[in-house]
């Protein structure tokens, strides 16, 4: 991996490192501070370090944002869109979700946010929001254009149907119900009703949303993708009923 590119754990290190794991190689304090001194490590954010090199690519900025606020830290809303290809780079603050870090920090506008499973992913060594959940976080300060074109990048295929957001693993599908494409169009509503339908019969969970709530409801937004994950995900790990018995 090419110099400037921080690092997140121990294993497959690029030449970046946290204070953590410099403190796990021996560096003390004065000693991170010496090699800083003397032009060997490069500081990127408080305790988030570059090593021999102090030029840094895109994906090392969001590597180091995520270093910077901690454990349980991830890339969310526009920056993680960003990795998933949704959004183009922009030189706008690095979203990041953290349970813990409520300081600011100059390039980072933190979200303090408890993540779960549901809601996370890895990409080349990034901590970030999954595509469902980063769309869900964006959408509070995107502009309707902005929010849309982001969508038109995430949709995807189920079944032979092109959704909107989707969990293939716990089976749920979202729609979004938006005035705009609807508005008139009495055969868009009829082919949305029939498509979910379809999708319910091949036992995929459909949850259809509007614009409001997306925009204005947020919290209870995440709530219900929640409950709805869990309840599938508990009824996937649930053993099947036994068999009959016979009766002789």
């Amino acid at each position: 991996m090419a110099p400037g590119t921080p690092a997140a754990g121990r294993r497959a290190q690029p030449r970046g490192w946290g204070s953590r794991q410099l403190a796990d190689f021996g560096f003390s304090t004065r000693k991170t501070s010496d090699w800083v001194r003397q032009g060997r490590l490069f500081r990127v954010h408080r305790g988030v370090y570059l090593l021999g090199d102090s030029r840094i690519s895109r994906e090392g900025e969001l590597l180091a944002a995520v270093l910077a606020c901690g454990d349980g830290a991830a890339l969310s809303a526009a920056a993680a869109l960003e990795v998933w290809g949704a959004v183009e780079p922009s030189s706008r603050a690095i979203d990041v979700s953290s349970p813990t870090c409520r300081r600011a920090r100059p390039g980072l506008r933190t979200h303090e946010a408890r993540l779960g499973a549901a809601d996370l992913g890895a990409i080349d060594s990034i901590l970030l929001t999954l595509p469902a959940r980063s769309l869900l976080d964006f959408a509070m300060g995107a502009t309707p254009d902005a929010l849309e074109a982001a969508l038109d990048e995430l949709r995807a295929a189920v079944h032979g149907y092109e959704v909107d957001l989707c969990w293939p693993e716990q089976g749920v599908a979202l729609e979004f119900d938006s005035r705009r494409h609807h508005a008139g169009d009495t055969s868009a509503f009829e082919r949305d009703r029939a498509k979910s339908t379809d999708l319910e019969a091949a036992q995929i969970t459909v949850l259809r949303i509007t614009w409001h709530q997306l925009t204005n409801r947020r919290e209870w937004l995440i709530a219900r993708i929640a409950t709805t994950l869990a309840t599938r995900q508990s009824s996937a790990n649930r053993p099947a009923d036994p068999p009959p018995a016979e009766v002789s």
